[in-house]
């Protein structure tokens, strides 16, 4: 316990020494950087002296530099950033200075050449014996210009028709020449037919042909004719022919027709019966059974032969009626043929010349024969225009060989004219307005189109719209 009191001291002592040397050391730092600040402190002061001096000689050296220039009467003098404005503000002036005195030298260069373009509108209006107007110079270039291309384009096609007309007129002036060879070469033939075209040298032959051939026909139906009335002549055929009576011949025919089925069914009957005696006498032997079979045979056989003999008979009977009945229509048709033919002669404008018959396997065909002198054609080899123009013959030729015989009535049509042409449609309603001159003609349509040709071709038509139907059908 008496040494506590000694260690107590020492560390205070201790302690406190510690304390000096640590302010000592803090004292000689806080020294050293209040050197070093004083140093800076001169430091910045000499550079402060540098500034000061380098933007004197700055300003002096900017003031002489303002003065040698407008700048340096503006008051108070401009500093570095507003001369840098002020300079960007020059260059683009300069720069709208320099596009002005562009847009003016092109505005000036517009306006000569305007001015050149008026003057050569006026001098081309004026030599084109039109007016000018200097306002409207643009749209009098405009259609001068206008007017210039369809000159030089007329100017094309007249040359182009020239040249066409040349070429048309050599070749008229070839044909021309050839004709007149062939006329040399066609002129016995001229002289012969007492014509001077070569159509009608075409047409006299086609004729001089038809003639031939109808005088054979001809031929071959009188000797049929004669042959089937068992007549000495045709003189006979015909005499007997004009005697008889038409239902009279139809009644024989059908009864010769009945007759010659019964016969025919007899004739096979027969025929049946001799060939199971044939195949029963080959079947037998030699008894009395082959002598019954032979005579019943025999009794077949002239049984048969009879058949045949009334078969024949009656199979004559029926062709002569036919015949008859056949001579008897071409004398009664002929009138009605006539007619068809002009009328479908007319409708086709002259494509087929006239309407004939020929025979065939089921009785008489209609053919229509050609102007042009080519094959006759029967109603199935014709177009559907074509045939339509034929149907519509034949009706206007009954029509009137009823009307003759049995007084007029309405003739009444519905848009059968669908497919013919203007041309053929003209016909055919020049063909109505002679029937409306001995009966009535009515024909409905929704083509208006017809209307106009038919008020053309007949004036005196009356047209009628029906209600509710949408088109008028005219009626003549």
């Amino acid at each position: 316990g008496p040494q506590a009191p000694a260690a107590e001291p020492e560390a205070e002592a201790r302690a406190a020494l510690d304390a000096d040397r640590e302010r000592r050391a803090g004292a000689a730092a806080a020294r050293q950087r209040r050197d070093r600040a004083r140093a800076e402190a001169d430091r910045r002061r000499g550079e402060m002296r540098r500034a000061r001096k380098d933007d004197e000689d700055w300003r002096a050296a900017w003031a002489e530099a303002l003065s040698r220039c407008w700048l340096g009467g503006v008051a108070p003098p401009p500093s570095g950033p507003e001369v840098r404005s002020i300079l960007g503000d020059a260059r683009t002036l300069d720069e709208a200075r320099g596009r002005r005195a562009g847009l003016a030298a092109r505005v000036e260069g517009m306006e000569r050449d305007r001015a050149a373009y008026a003057g050569e509108v006026e001098a081309l209006a004026k030599a084109a014996g039109e007016g000018f107007d200097a306002a409207r110079a643009r749209e009098r270039g405009g259609a001068l210009k206008a007017r210039l291309a369809r000159a030089v384009a007329d100017r094309k096609a007249r040359t182009a028709l020239r040249r066409e007309i040349a070429e048309i007129e050599e070749e008229a002036a070839a044909a021309q020449r050839g004709l007149a060879e062939l006329r040399a070469e066609a002129r016995p033939m001229f002289d012969a037919f007492g014509v001077e075209t070569l159509e009608a040298v075409s047409g006299r032959l086609q004729e001089a042909a038809r003639r031939a051939a109808a005088r054979e026909e001809l031929a071959e139906r009188e000797r049929r004719l004669v042959e089937a009335m068992e007549a000495g002549s045709l003189h006979e055929a015909e005499d007997a022919l004009a005697a008889a009576d038409r239902g009279a011949l139809e009644e024989a025919a059908a009864a010769a027709g009945a007759r010659l089925g019964d016969a025919a069914e007899r004739r096979q009957e027969s025929y049946h019966a001799w060939r199971q005696a044939e195949d029963a006498l080959a079947a037998v032997g030699g008894d009395d059974a082959a002598a019954r079979l032979e005579q019943e045979r025999r009794t077949v056989l002239v049984e048969i032969e009879e058949g045949a003999r009334g078969w024949l008979r009656t199979r004559l009977g029926v062709e002569a009626a036919e015949r008859a009945l056949a001579a008897w229509r071409d004398a009664h048709r002929s009138s009605m043929m006539e007619r068809a033919s002009a009328a479908f002669r007319t409708i086709s404008r002259g494509a087929y010349a006239r309407l004939a018959s020929e025979p065939s396997d089921r009785g008489e065909t209609l053919i229509a024969v050609p102007a042009d002198g080519g094959g006759a054609k029967i109603a199935s080899a014709m177009s559907k225009g074509a045939r339509f123009q034929l149907y519509l013959a034949l009706r206007v030729a009954g029509y009137r060989e009823f009307a003759d015989r049995h007084g007029p009535v309405p003739f009444v049509a519905d848009d059968i004219l669908e497919t013919f042409d203007d041309l053929r449609a003209e016909e055919a309603f020049r063909l109505f307005a002679e029937m409306a001159g001995f009966g009535q003609v009515i024909y409905l349509s929704h083509h208006r189109h017809l209307c106009r040709i038919a008020r053309e071709v007949c004036p005196t038509v009356a047209v009628h719209e029906l209600p509710g139907a949408g088109a008028p059908a005219p009626g003549e």
